[in-house]
């Protein structure tokens, strides 16, 4: 009987990179972050482990680039990241938009409430490194804010991040467990559009009122 030479699938480098990208998100989904290693990474997309250090340079770089590739803020956030800021009296709506947006996408993104969740439940470097890109990228649009609401004694910083923790609350809460909370199932499609436009009603009356 033949040995075989190469136990692994056969696949060009693109594909091979965009098999390990994706053995990350399958193992995400299903077993959260407890399940990624190298070792099941590699046996999930069918490659040597050798190759994830080849194509990514080693795992934390593997999990920076999973994130950047699935994480909504990222595209959201680089369009004002060069310095092409939007004129102060747009920004209310776009900050609507961005919410409403991140919203509707962490609600779908399985793979992004298990990475957010891995953020805030456990101590480690490589996440707290993507959080801190986020805060980053982000910090032009709130310093603009923070024209609006100069000399005011509203915080819209604390306001967002209030709002912002609601929406991750809720889709994990809706997710996991299947019910409602204070009385809305955003399961239920009705009920998901009034929690989406008091999103944006919210955030039109923090702005008046910081403003």
């Amino acid at each position: 009987m033949k040995t075989r030479k190469n136990k692994f699938r056969k696949r060009n480098s693109e594909e091979t990179r965009a098999a390990i990208l994706q053995a990350v998100g399958d193992i995400l989904r299903k077993d959260g972050h407890h399940g990624l290693s190298v070792t099941k990474v590699a046996a999930k997309a069918d490659v040597d482990p050798k190759n994830i250090y080849a194509y990514f340079g080693d795992y934390n770089n593997l999990l920076k680039d999973y994130i950047h590739s699935t994480d909504s803020w990222f595209p959201i956030l680089g369009e004002y990241g060069d310095g092409e800021l939007p004129e102060l009296s747009q920004l209310r709506d776009i900050i609507i938009g961005i919410f409403q947006n991140q919203f509707d996408t962490f609600g779908s993104n399985i793979e992004m409430q298990k990475f957010i969740f891995w953020q805030i439940s456990s101590v480690n470097a490589t996440m707290r490194e993507v959080s801190e890109q986020r805060e980053s990228r982000a910090a032009l649009l709130l310093e603009l804010a923070d024209k609006h609401a100069k000399g005011g004694d509203i915080s819209l910083r604390a306001c967002f991040a209030i709002i912002l923790g609601g929406i991750y609350y809720n889709v994990w809460h809706a997710e996991n467990n299947k019910s409602s909370v204070c009385g809305i199932d955003i399961n239920i499609p009705e009920e998901r559009e009034i929690f989406r436009d008091t999103i944006k009603k919210l955030l039109r009356l923090i702005w008046e009122a910081a403003g």
